[in-house]
């Protein structure tokens, strides 16, 4: 995403997936995240560009009007029926539940000022 922010660590205490191998089409597939720990940073091995960071807005505009004008032209065809697969993936994603518990992100910055600031956020759940 080229953001000012890195992250300088992150754990994720357990991971717990839920798959229905008999019936993907009538129940969920959950994911349960827990122990969720983030430390983020400003990167400090960077330099602004601000000719740089034009070019990626160009780009990214540029990007976002060629899939537009994709789709615009892809909608005047006869729309392709879907296979199996495309069905089957479809329909899981539509019924994915996630679950995210116990979340802490921290935010600690040496850098822009004389005094290190470090702030975080705890969710719990």
């Amino acid at each position: 995403l080229d953001l000012p922010i890195e992250v300088k660590v992150g754990t994720i205490g357990r991971i717990n997936i839920k798959i229905p191998w008999g019936c993907f089409t009538k129940q969920p597939v959950s994911i349960e995240i827990e122990e969720v720990y983030i430390i983020a940073a400003p990167v400090t091995d960077r330099e602004y560009d601000p000719e740089k960071e034009k070019r990626l807005m160009r780009a990214s505009k540029r990007r976002k009007l060629e899939l537009l004008e994709k789709g615009n032209l892809l909608g005047t065809d006869a729309p392709e029926s879907p296979n199996f697969f495309e069905n089957l993936i479809t329909t899981i994603m539509n019924n994915l539940q996630i679950f995210v518990h116990n979340i802490h992100i921290r935010y600690e910055d040496s850098v822009m000022g004389e005094i290190p600031f470090a702030c975080g956020l705890c969710l719990q759940g």
